[in-house]
């Protein structure tokens, strides 16, 4: 069945507020590919992960910010061209790290 533009973004938007995980892709600098899983957080504007800088992901990431994200079931697919930028911190706060850690959501250990 065919969705419309708006079932299309609605099934997006809510793929970035309810999932946990999303496919990660990059690349260094020769082209080589790497894909991992990490857990995500939305914050209404912008997608938030957490990986080391000394990983490939982090080392990648830090080189280029090129990124492509994949979020869902191979049959209903999001997928998130991006930039990726850098940020330190040593411990976030608040509801971050309340969302980070996977606490508030329906399910999770309080």
């Amino acid at each position: 069945m065919t969705r419309t533009l708006r079932e299309r973004h609605a099934g997006a938007m809510g793929r970035l507020r309810d999932d946990e995980d999303v496919w990660v892709a990059t690349a260094d600098a020769e082209g080589v590919p790497c894909l991992v899983p990490l857990s995500f957080w939305w914050d209404g504007e912008e997608l938030w992960l957490a990986t080391r800088r000394t990983n490939p992901t982090g080392r990648n990431l830090e080189a280029s910010g090129r990124v492509r994200l994949s979020l869902g079931h191979t049959r209903d697919l999001v997928l998130v061209d991006g930039t990726a930028r850098v940020v330190e911190f040593a411990r976030p706060a608040g509801r971050r790290r309340r969302r980070l850690r996977g606490e508030g959501r329906l399910g999770s250990p309080r």
